[in-house]
């Protein structure tokens, strides 16, 4: 576990295993621990390297007044950070937010990101069906003992403040309207969109994909009929299977 300051913010990250890299980013609300099994896993393989994004886990605090949406962003941090690691050519694996900040990344990365796997996440906009619900579990979970627990594992001391925090920046873009892309996506390395039909965090997860894919050249969409939110966790061994085949082939198959 180690640290690197970009742009006045410190970013936590692990990198573990060597050689072809995988990127590894986790969602809003929290931290690269959520997904500790997989980035192991993928470290027996692979260089696996997964950062903490701002204001999550034992990151610095995002500061809200930089001029552009968070996700883009954290982006352009990890764009840096990579660099300032000697990582050049890798693949993106995004989870929730994640995958967002991963569009991103590779959008402004284009020349290194080799491949995209995208899972389980709102698409194009939030909703503010979305936003309130997310907002309304995370204050029953703070009045919830082993949930604090839990997400006092995933941030530390912080973790009421980040959380909160968050909850803040999906509001607001909520709120706007906004969608986070509004043109043809310029990115042309495999794109893999994953979902359950099963998701029951986000509503029509899989028309959501359908119109986000609309948007990129090089695209695939994968459901999984069964497991729940997010499919690479409740899909492991076949989500696994699926990400090993691209990174040794450059082919996109599940099992």
């Amino acid at each position: 576990m180690s640290n690197i300051n970009i742009n006045n913010t410190t970013l936590h990250y692990n990198d573990y295993g060597s050689g072809a890299v995988i990127v590894f980013i986790h969602g809003n609300g929290s931290s690269l621990k959520m997904y500790d099994s997989e980035i192991r896993y993928y470290a027996n393989y692979y260089r696996t390297i997964a950062f903490d994004l701002p204001g999550h886990g034992k990151s610095s605090p995002y500061n809200d007044d930089n001029g552009v949406n968070f996700w883009k962003y954290s982006a352009e941090l990890l764009k840096q950070a990579l660099r300032e690691l000697g990582v050049r050519k890798y693949v993106i694996i995004g989870v929730d937010g994640g995958a967002i900040v991963g569009l991103y990344l590779a959008i402004t990365d284009k020349e290194n990101a080799e491949g995209l796997f995208a899972d389980s996440f709102e698409g194009n906009r939030l909703s503010m069906e979305y936003v309130n619900k997310i907002d309304k579990e995370r204050k029953r979970i703070q009045e919830n003992f082993f949930y604090r627990r839990f997400y006092r594992y995933l941030h530390g001391a912080m973790w009421h403040e980040n959380l909160n925090n968050d909850s803040k920046i999906l509001k607001a873009f909520a709120e706007n309207q906004e969608c986070f892309f509004n043109e043809t996506i310029d990115f042309y390395s495999p794109v893999v969109l994953s979902c359950s039909t099963k998701d029951r965090e986000i509503t029509q997860v899989v028309s959501k994909m359908e119109e986000l894919a609309k948007l990129i050249p090089n695209v695939k969409i994968i459901t999984f009929q069964g497991g729940k939110h997010p499919s690479c966790l409740s899909n492991r061994d076949s989500y696994r299977l699926m990400v090993k085949r691209f990174m040794d082939d450059k082919t996109v198959e599940i099992s």
